[in-house]
């Protein structure tokens, strides 16, 4: 049975949700304005979830708690939401489940606010993030990026063995997977970013302080398992062009 596409864009959008901009020492009405915005994102997912004919995702469903007004109680319907999104993802993911995923890819052209559009991809993703840029000097992404390291996520990043990158090379050499491309090899002219193998951010957009805030770019976002899969075949022969030269 096929599971609409509109159960997953709802799933990015609770990924994408800015849940820790809010603390439990914030004020108790900010707190509450925030979780609300929240559990209305996760109300609809779980109003499409509960349409799926599988008894134990349903089931899991209907055990999600969403009376909840403050941060420390939202913290606990985070947790059950991402438990059943990996749910929902194990079973299209099981062939012998009888669900598979449609794919209808969308995507999101940017023009401005790049930075902050990446930064927001960066926070939302689980699982990996695998970067490739010709140029990265922005250390705001580089600190996004090794905050998801000590989360245990995979980051691995291919970027060009370039003096304009030395500094932040060196920074993210303790904590992230760099692999460099000589440019005297061949120029590694490429800027995207695939994020959990679902999730592809191409375009003109080098991960730089310039391109944040001189240059005019254009970044595009694209949700899509087949874009992704074409994007992580091309990363994986970066990799092995690449890491053991």
């Amino acid at each position: 049975m096929k599971i609409d596409q509109h159960i997953f864009n709802l799933v990015n959008e609770v990924l994408q949700f800015p849940f820790d901009s809010c603390s439990e020492d914030d004020l108790l009405n900010y707190q509450e304005a925030h979780v609300s915005d929240f559990v209305q994102i996760v109300n609809r997912f779980l109003s499409s979830v509960k349409r799926i004919p599988n008894d134990a995702l349903v089931a899991d469903a209907n055990n999600i708690n969403t009376n909840v007004r403050h941060m420390w109680e939202a913290k606990g319907l985070k947790t059950s939401i991402y438990a059943l999104i990996d749910h929902l993802y194990e079973l299209v993911g099981n062939p012998e489940s009888g669900f598979y995923r449609s794919e209808e890819s969308t995507s999101e052209q940017c023009f401005q606010g790049h930075k902050d559009k990446i930064l927001q991809q960066i926070h939302s993703a689980r699982f990996t993030i695998w970067v490739a840029v010709a140029w990265f000097t922005d250390r705001d992404l580089a600190n996004a990026l090794i905050a998801k390291v000590r989360q245990g996520l995979n980051i691995r990043i291919v970027m060009s063995r370039d003096t304009k990158n030395d500094e932040i090379g060196k920074y993210l050499n303790p904590h992230v997977e760099l692999i460099g491309v000589d440019p005297q090899n061949r120029l590694m002219h490429h800027k995207f970013c695939i994020i959990d193998s679902r999730v592809v951010l191409h375009g003109s957009y080098n991960w730089t302080y310039n391109a944040a805030k001189r240059n005019n770019e254009t970044l595009n976002i694209s949700y899509s398992t087949k874009l992704a899969d074409d994007y992580s075949q091309e990363f994986i022969k970066l990799v092995q062009r690449y890491k053991f030269v």
